[in-house]
C-alpha cells in the first residue's frame, strides 16, 4: 500500500470499525449490567420481596394484636372502675342517709320533752301532746348526750 489516499481510507476505516467495535465492547457491557440488574430484581420479586412482605405482615399482625389487647385491657379496667365508682356512690349515699337518720334519732331524743310546736297546752306533759302516738315513752334506749370525739392518727411510724 504505497498509496498514501488508499492508506488514509484504509486507516480511516479501521479506526471506524475500532470505534464500532469498542461500541460493541460498550454495548455488551451495558447488555450484561442490565441483565445482572434484571436478574436482581427476579431474586428480589421471587424471594427477597414475599418474605419482606411476610415480615411487615408479622410485625403488622403483632402490632394490632398488641393494640387490640390494650383496648380490650382499658375496657374491662373502665367496667371494673365504673362497677367501683357506682358501689362507692351507692355506699356513700347510704351513708349519707345514715347520718341523717342518727341525726334525726339524736335531735328527736335530746329535744322529745321541749315543746313540739303543735301543742297549745302550757303543761308541757307527755300525755297531752298532740303527738303522743309519735312519742312513746317507753325506755328503750338510753340516749347520752353526744359529743364527738377529736380523732387524731399519727401515721409519723409507718414504714413504706
Amino acid at each position: 500500500m504505497s498509496d498514501p489516499v488508499k492508506r488514509r481510507e484504509c486507516e480511516a476505516l479501521l479506526s471506524q470499525v475500532i470505534d464500532v467495535n469498542d461500541q460493541i465492547g460498550q454495548l455488551k457491557r451495558s447488555v450484561q449490567t442490565n441483565l445482572t440488574m434484571i436478574r436482581q430484581y427476579e431474586h428480589y420479586t421471587r424471594i427477597s420481596l414475599p418474605n419482606w412482605q411476610e415480615q411487615h405482615m408479622v410485625y403488622l399482625t403483632e402490632a394490632t394484636n398488641l393494640i387490640n389487647s390494650t383496648m380490650a385491657q382499658l375496657a374491662a379496667w373502665s367496667t371494673q372502675n365504673s362497677a367501683r365508682f357506682t358501689s362507692w356512690a351507692g355506699a356513700i349515699r347510704s351513708m349519707i342517709v345514715a347520718v341523717k337518720t342518727r341525726q334525726l334519732l339524736i335531735d328527736y331524743a335530746v329535744n322529745r320533752k321541749e315543746r313540739c310546736g303543735t301543742c297549745r297546752v302550757d303543761n308541757y306533759d307527755f300525755s297531752t301532746c298532740s303527738l303522743t302516738g309519735l312519742c312513746p315513752n317507753f325506755p328503750l334506749f338510753n340516749w347520752p348526750s353526744f359529743r364527738t370525739p377529736d380523732v387524731s392518727i399519727d401515721l409519723s411510724n409507718i414504714n413504706a
